[in-house]
């Protein structure tokens, strides 16, 4: 039982620790880049998601029959 007791606090205490650096980091990063290059970037991203998502759809269609 205190090995699971233990286990249980190890991990709630890491998850609390993930969360703290996570939103450091949240409040770090925005500072590195100015707006128009977060627009840019994200708007990269979301043209090469687009161009993936169609890709996959024109190569996994079942042709039609002949």
């Amino acid at each position: 039982i205190s090995a699971l007791v233990g286990w249980g606090i190890f991990l709630i205490t890491t998850l609390q620790a993930l969360t703290q650096a996570g939103s450091v980091l949240l409040n770090v990063i925005p500072g590195f880049l100015s707006p128009f290059a977060w627009m840019v970037l994200i708007s990269a991203f979301a043209g090469i998601s687009l161009l993936w998502s169609v890709s996959i759809w024109r190569f996994s269609r079942v042709p039609q029959g002949v």
